[in-house]
């Protein structure tokens, strides 16, 4: 049986915005609730950097803010400091995509 790994980010998609975290929330999210019934729900979880770029790329590479080439927030080249988790899961023949607005 093959598993399906997906990781949603979302850019401040807060705690409190998402009802199965809060179900009072005044915001419908039944597919990100859908999901969180499916699979996990993370209470403990941390921001490695002061932005959502950086923290994705530590995210992906395993680096802290500090490690990264890149000291400050501004656009760079494709990142090449060390392999991703991306290449780890094309290394082992598993599909990746990421969804982006063209607006970015």
């Amino acid at each position: 049986m093959s598993k399906n790994i997906i990781y949603l980010s979302k850019d401040v998609l807060r705690r409190d915005y998402i009802r199965s975290y809060n179900p009072s929330s005044d915001f419908d999210t039944p597919n990100i609730d859908k999901l969180a019934q499916d699979g996990t729900i993370f209470e403990n979880y941390y921001c490695s950097s002061p932005s959502s770029g950086m923290a994705a790329t530590c995210f992906a590479s395993g680096l802290s803010a500090y490690e990264l080439d890149r000291k400050t927030f501004r656009e760079v080249e494709q990142f090449n400091q060390k392999d991703t988790i991306f290449n780890e899961f094309t290394d082992r023949n598993y599909q990746t995509y990421v969804l982006w607005t063209k607006e970015f």
